[in-house]
C-alpha cells in the first residue's frame, strides 16, 4: 500500500487555500460596510465547496491504492456540514433576524429559543425516521447449482455454467443496517434534492444565457438626448418606488397590529410585496449604475470584459449541452438495464490511463464546480422570482450577514445532493471509491429513499425543470418596464 500521490495532495491543498482566499474575497467584496466580519461565514462556504475537491481525491486514492481512509474524510466533512446546517447557521440567522432595537441578551435569548425548538423538531424527524428507515436492501444475484462427482477433488476443477451445470439464477436482497452518520447523510441528501432540482435545473440554462445577456445589455455610449431620456425614466421609476415604499410601510404597521388568522394572511401578503419591492429597488440601482457607467464610459467601462463574458457564455452553452446529453444517454435511457453509452466516463478513464492522468482529476473537479456555479446561479434566479419566500440577495458592498448565512445554509444542504448526483452521473469512473460505497451502495438502497434514488425520480424532474427554464429564458430573456407601472421582480434576473 502506497502513500497518497504527493502531486495530487499538493494540488488539493493549493485548491483548498484558493477556496479559503476566494471566499474571504467574496465576503469582503459583497459585505455591507456595517457587516464586514469574516468569522464563520467563510468556514460555512468552504465546508460546502471543498466537498467537490474530495471527489477526485477519493478516485485517485482508490486507483493508486494509497493508505488514506477517505471514508473518514467524508464523515468529517459531512458531520461538520450537518453541524452548520442544524446548529450554527440557524442560530446565527435567528439572531440576526431578531429585532435590532432589543438588547443583545434579549436577542440572544430569542435566537436560543428558536434554535432549541428547531433542534427538537429535527431530532423528532431524524431519530423517528431512523428507527424505521435505517435498513438498506442490497440487490444480490444468487446462482444455485447441482453437481455429481465420483471424486470430491473434481469439485474444484469444475466450471460453473448455468446452461450445462443446471444452475438456477435468482435475484435476492441482502438487508443491512446503515450507521447513523450514513442515515444523516441520506436524509439530508433527500431534502437537498428539492432545492437542487430548481437551482441546478434553472442554473444550467441561466448561466450561459445571463453571460450572453450581460454582453447584449452592456453599457454603450449615448448622445445627450438619449441619456437624459433614460435618466428621466429612471427618476420616474424611483419616484414610483418611493410611493410604493411608503404604502408598504403603512401596511406593514397595520398588519403587525392585527392578530389571528387574518393578521397572519395580511402579514404574508405584505411580506410578498416587500420581497417584490426589495427586488425592484435592486433593479433600479442596477439601472442607475448602468447609466453612471455610460456617463463615464471611458473611465469605467472595459469593453473587452463584456466580449470575454460573451465567449464564456458561448462555451457554457456547449458545456451545458454536453452534460444534458450525458444525462440522457447514461442515466435516463437504458438498453437491457444498461446505459446507452458511458460517454464522459470513458473520457475520464481514458485520460486517467494516459500519460496525462492529472487532466482527469482536473476535468472531474471542473465538472463539479461547473455544476456548483450553475446551482448558485439558479439560486439567484429563483430567489429573484419567488415572492412567497424571504428575499436574500447577494449584492456587492450591500450584503448583510443574514443574507450570507441563509445562502450558506441552503448551499450546505443542496451540496449533499450535488455530490450524490455527481456520483450517479459518473458511477463508472468513481466505482468502488468511498463516496460510491456511501451513496451508490448504502443510501441508494435505503428503505423509502430507494424509490427516489434507484428510479432516478429526482433526475427526471430536474431534467424536466431544465427544459421548462430553458424555454422560459429563451422566450423571455429580458423584461421591459413601462414608465409609470410597478417594477416587476422578473426584470432583475435578466440583468443579474
Amino acid at each position: 500500500m502506497a502513500f497518497v500521490d504527493p502531486f495530487l495532495l499538493t494540488v488539493t491543498l493549493v485548491m483548498t487555500i484558493l477556496l479559503v482566499v476566494g471566499n474571504i474575497y467574496f465576503v469582503a467584496k459583497y459585505a455591507h460596510p456595517a457587516d464586514s466580519s469574516f468569522d464563520f461565514k467563510v468556514v460555512a462556504f468552504v465546508c460546502a465547496e471543498c466537498q467537490i475537491l474530495l471527489l477526485p481525491l477519493d478516485v485517485s486514492n482508490f486507483r493508486n491504492g494509497t493508505n488514506v481512509d477517505m471514508k473518514i474524510f467524508w464523515y468529517i466533512i459531512y458531520m461538520t456540514a450537518a453541524f452548520f446546517i442544524i446548529i450554527i447557521l440557524p442560530f446565527a440567522l435567528f439572531f440576526y433576524e431578531s429585532d435590532e432595537d432589543k438588547t443583545f441578551k434579549l436577542r440572544l435569548w430569542t435566537a436560543l429559543k428558536y434554535e432549541i425548538l428547531l433542534i427538537v423538531i429535527v431530532s423528532i424527524i431524524l431519530f423517528g425516521s431512523f428507527a424505521g428507515l435505517r435498513y438498506a436492501q442490497l440487490p444480490l444475484v444468487a446462482n444455485t447449482c447441482r453437481f455429481t462427482f465420483t471424486d470430491s477433488s473434481q469439485f474444484f476443477l469444475a466450471e460453473i455454467n448455468s446452461s450445462t451445470s443446471g444452475c438456477v439464477r435468482t435475484d435476492e436482497q441482502l438487508q443491512i443496517t446503515v450507521s447513523f452518520p450514513i442515515y444523516l447523510i441520506g436524509i439530508t441528501c433527500w431534502f437537498g434534492w428539492f432545492f437542487l432540482i430548481f437551482f441546478l435545473g434553472s442554473g444550467l440554462s441561466a448561466l450561459p444565457i445571463d453571460l450572453i445577456n450581460q454582453f447584449r445589455f452592456r453599457p454603450q455610449p449615448m448622445n445627450e438626448q438619449e441619456f437624459n431620456n433614460c435618466k428621466h425614466e429612471l427618476a420616474k421609476k424611483v419616484e414610483r418606488l418611493l410611493q410604493i415604499g411608503k404604502s408598504l410601510l403603512e401596511d406593514k404597521q397595520r398588519s403587525d397590529s392585527m392578530s389571528g388568522f387574518g393578521g397572519w394572511r395580511e402579514r404574508r401578503a405584505v411580506g410578498r410585496r416587500q420581497n417584490e419591492f426589495e427586488a425592484n429597488c435592486i433593479l433600479a440601482e442596477k439601472e442607475f449604475q448602468r447609466l453612471d457607467n455610460t456617463a463615464q464610459f471611458r473611465n469605467k467601462v472595459e469593453p473587452l470584459l463584456y466580449y470575454f463574458k460573451l465567449l464564456l457564455g458561448m462555451c457554457s452553452i456547449v458545456i451545458s449541452l454536453i452534460f444534458v446529453i450525458h444525462l440522457f444517454i447514461y442515466l435516463l435511457l437504458n438498453i437491457n438495464d444498461r446505459p446507452v453509452h458511458p460517454f464522459i466516463n470513458n473520457l475520464l478513464e481514458s485520460l486517467e490511463n494516459s500519460k496525462a492522468s492529472v487532466f482527469s482529476t482536473v476535468l472531474f473537479a471542473f465538472i463539479g464546480y461547473y455544476f456548483m456555479f450553475a446551482a448558485i446561479k439558479g439560486n439567484v434566479r429563483i430567489g429573484m422570482r419567488c415572492f412567497c419566500f424571504t428575499f436574500y440577495p447577494l449584492m456587492p458592498n450591500e450584503t448583510f450577514v443574514n443574507s450570507f448565512i441563509f445562502n450558506a445554509l441552503i448551499m450546505n444542504i443542496w451540496m449533499f445532493s450535488l455530490i450524490q448526483f455527481l456520483t450517479d452521473m459518473f458511477k463508472d469512473y468513481v466505482r468502488q471509491t468511498s463516496i460510491s460505497m456511501i451513496f451508490s451502495v448504502q443510501i441508494k438502497n435505503m428503505n423509502f429513499y430507494q424509490y427516489f434514488l434507484r428510479h432516478n425520480v429526482f433526475i427526471y424532474v430536474l431534467t424536466g425543470w431544465f427544459f421548462i427554464s430553458l424555454v422560459y429564458f429563451i422566450l423571455k430573456p429580458v423584461e421591459r418596464i413601462n414608465v409609470g407601472q410597478q417594477l416587476k421582480k422578473k426584470d432583475l434576473a435578466a440583468r443579474a
